[in-house]
């Protein structure tokens, strides 16, 4: 929830600052409102979760929808799974973890807790401080090199580097890389799914990506 209300506030102050709202088109304005929109939305959406009654359901009724998920849970509507597992869940801890991943926790009251990641395939779009804009200009006057770009300004993708240091520098101080999938992601979203022992090939699986021309020795 803070995570949300944080990158609403850091939206807002973009389009608030008049030095920062001067650069944008009038396409990125209205995208920017639109994600305050979705941001509130969502925090609403879990307010309306968190604030609602625990659900009761009766013993006899609650057996038979253990066993309908047994046989055949797709048969289920969502709703109706959802409320069978609050009725074992303690609740479910998401946090964002990076731009394009956010992990969870499912606490159960009868079993060890359930934990992994989620992929959005459309990432968050990180605020730039000014440290962070210091910090690109300072590796642009001194020509830094792509690895070192990257590590230097781990929230960012190759790709938003690439568009800011072209719009802040005058030139692209790394290559923008559109056609490759990992030009996308973020050094944070590499050290995760690292972590959790999960390839760059099966976030392409998920993304619907298709194999790019060879780049560097990789295929993605």
């Amino acid at each position: 929830m803070n995570g949300l209300e944080t990158r609403r506030r850091a939206i807002l102050d973009d389009l608030e600052n008049p030095k920062m709202r001067k650069k944008m088109s009038e396409r990125t304005i209205e995208e920017k409102y639109q994600k305050v929109g979705e941001i509130e939305g969502e925090v609403a959406r879990l307010n309306a979760v968190l604030n609602r009654p625990t659900k009761y359901i009766p013993l006899p009724d609650l057996i038979s929808l253990i066993e309908q998920l047994r046989a055949n849970w797709d048969s289920l509507p969502p709703a109706k799974i959802r409320d069978v597992a609050l009725v074992f869940c303690n609740g479910i801890l998401l946090t964002p973890r990076s731009n394009h991943i956010w992990s969870f926790e499912v606490q159960w009251e009868l079993w060890q807790n359930d934990s992994g990641i989620i992929w959005l395939n459309v990432g968050d779009k990180y605020h730039w401080f000014d440290e962070d804009v210091a910090t690109l200009k300072d590796l642009a006057d001194r020509d830094a090199q792509l690895e070192e770009v990257l590590q230097a300004l781990p929230k960012f993708s190759q790709t938003a580097i690439s568009n800011m240091s072209l719009r802040e520098c005058g030139r692209r101080i790394v290559p923008k890389g559109s056609h490759r999938l990992d030009a996308y992601m973020t050094r944070e979203d590499m050290s995760i799914i690292e972590q959790y022992g999960i390839g760059i090939d099966q976030i392409a699986a998920l993304r619907g990506a298709i194999k790019a021309r060879e780049f560097n020795g990789n295929e993605y």
